[in-house]
């Protein structure tokens, strides 16, 4: 598990074993877009293609996936939740912010996903990823525009 996270990897401040690690490993459902979003998210971090492919929807569902072993992940944010937490809807949307650093150098994926309900269990169905911002100018001493919180000499610079 990557050294940066105390608890479980998705940020809620929970053990891994009652959080992702419920759905992951233990083969709970998640109940909610949200969880699934959080566990997937988990999945990546713990390199758990298993179960990214087991809870990608079928109609989008990639025959395998290579994950890139060296990145470093920084953390996941929950900007936004819509649908899928009523009974009888089929479909929900997170819109999340995710962290990581590769090569030395710190990015940031913003997107927001579509989940279906199929048979009582959600599925990650497709994302819209937001455009990173264009900084035309930015000291070297600013904070970074992609909202890391580190200087941007240290992260995107």
């Amino acid at each position: 598990m990557n050294a940066n996270f105390k608890g479980c990897p998705c940020g809620s401040g929970r053990d891994y074993v009652c959080c992702c690690g419920r759905y992951i490993d233990a083969g709970d459902v998640p109940q909610y877009p949200e969880q699934l979003m959080r566990s997937r998210y988990t999945a990546y971090v713990l390199c758990h293609s298993d179960y990214l492919l087991q809870t990608w929807h079928a109609d989008n569902r990639p025959v395998q996936l290579d994950l890139e072993q060296g990145l470093n992940w920084l953390g996941l944010e929950i900007v936004d939740c819509q649908g899928g937490s009523e009974a009888g809807e089929n479909e929900g949307f997170v819109e999340f912010i995710v962290r990581f650093e590769s090569n030395g150098r710190a990015s940031a994926l913003h997107e927001r996903s579509q989940f279906i309900r199929e048979h009582d269990r959600w599925y990650y169905a497709d994302g819209d990823i937001f455009p990173q911002p264009v900084v035309e100018k930015t000291s070297r001493n600013a904070l970074c525009p992609c909202g890391s919180g580190k200087k941007f000499k240290r992260c995107c610079g």
